[in-house]
């Protein structure tokens, strides 16, 4: 790959976004996946990249205020962990806050970080290059400092009351909400999300259709 090229990934890889395109385009440059644009199955209301630019979009424009909880149903084998993953790190990347992704099964979690690691590796030259350093990565978490001296993170959180007792910020993801059995859990989950110097907090439900609907 030519130095030119390396060089204008290294600079345009913190300027903001404008469109699910220009998103679906930053994750093929960066990642290397192309993630499919539209839907499939005609009843769905959002593909993968419909998905992500909704989330990097409410952050983005301040929607998340009077937005503050989405949900995206998906069925399986719908890249659903894999492009959580991605729009975490990619959030966590421009708007410089760190996120948590929670889970009723850990080892859902647990995957999603190994993607979001990945992706992490993928960019660490060009984060690097703008002043970002790497502090640590785990099964938990992924702590980096940007070039403004912030630490930020993408930490896994366990769905219960004392796991969700342990955080505030800015940005939650709830894996597998339909098989978090604990209510207790749901309700201490509402108080993790909180405003962050400019950003208004968000938080995203992920869960898979398992059945088909008879009529």
């Amino acid at each position: 790959m030519s130095e030119e090229l390396e060089k204008l990934k290294s600079d345009l890889i913190l300027r903001p976004l404008n469109s699910a395109q220009e998103l679906r385009d930053w994750m093929y440059t960066y990642f290397d996946i192309r993630f499919p644009m539209g839907t499939v199955y005609p009843t769905s209301t959002h593909g993968p990249i419909e998905a992500a630019w909704r989330i990097y979009e409410l952050i983005k424009t301040g929607e998340s205020k009077d937005v503050p909880e989405i949900v995206l149903l998906s069925s399986r084998d719908s890249y659903k962990t894999l492009i959580a993953s991605a729009i975490e790190v990619l959030c966590l990347v421009h708007f410089r806050f760190s996120i948590a992704h929670a889970a009723a099964i850990l080892s859902q979690s647990e995957k999603a970080v190994q993607y979001a690691n990945s992706f992490f590796n993928k960019i660490q030259p060009y984060l690097e290059k703008n002043g970002w350093k790497k502090i640590s990565d785990s099964k938990t978490k992924i702590e980096w400092r940007t070039d403004e001296g912030d630490s930020i993170y993408l930490r896994v959180l366990v769905m219960t009351r004392k796991g969700m007792n342990s955080e505030h910020l800015p940005m939650l993801f709830l894996d597998e909400i339909d098989l978090i059995q604990d209510p207790g859990a749901l309700e201490e989950a509402k108080m993790v999300p909180s405003i962050y110097k400019k950003y208004f907090p968000l938080t995203v439900g992920l869960s898979t259709r398992k059945y088909a609907a008879i009529s």
